[in-house]
């Protein structure tokens, strides 16, 4: 399975201060995670071929991988700290981090982590994707509204799409959406 994962993302740490604010951050970016990974997908090809996906990597970890995807609202810290002994207590993780979710709080760094883009082609890309992500989370931080799970789009929609050529045609209109979305 190892060496089968030959996925890159982009994970970008983002300092909230306070337990219930980064499960509130965490809870509400949920909303806009499937236009994150929209707008940074860049992984059509498996083993060399167009996947006819824009972004075959998340399907493929997500597949491969268990606790991936789109986390459940939980609410408040109490809630993520019941759900994690609960998985503890059951041996299906040993420690926090073996969560992979596409966004999380990581406790060791005091920071809520957004995991669910793809790695970007160039640093500018990369660069502008993290300022974007920092302003969701800053903007997020500021409302600290939790939304339902039925708000929520199934991030593997967000990564069907037509591969290689229909990717770039979408981008800057869910750039646009984004800011939308984000009250």
């Amino acid at each position: 399975v190892a060496w089968r994962n030959n996925t890159f993302s982009l994970h970008v740490h983002v300092g909230v201060n306070g337990a219930d604010r980064a499960i509130a951050v965490c809870d509400r970016l949920r909303e806009l995670l499937p236009e994150l990974l929209t707008i940074s997908a860049s992984s059509p090809f498996v083993d060399g071929r167009d996947s006819g996906l824009a972004s075959a990597r998340t399907q493929l970890f997500t597949r491969m991988f268990p606790r991936c995807g789109i986390p459940e609202p939980f609410g408040d810290w109490r809630g993520y700290a019941d759900f994690i002994e609960f998985l503890k207590d059951t041996n299906s993780v040993i420690e926090s981090t073996q969560l992979w979710w596409s966004v999380r709080p990581h406790h060791s760094y005091g920071t809520v982590e957004v995991r669910v883009c793809d790695a970007q082609p160039t640093a500018e890309g990369s660069s502008a994707l993290a300022g974007l992500i920092v302003a969701c989370v800053a903007q997020a931080r500021q409302t600290c509204v939790s939304f339902s799970r039925s708000g929520v789009f199934s991030q593997t929609r967000a990564s069907y799409g037509g591969g290689v050529g229909a990717r770039r045609a979408r981008r800057s209109d869910m750039a646009l959406r984004l800011l939308v979305v984000v009250p």
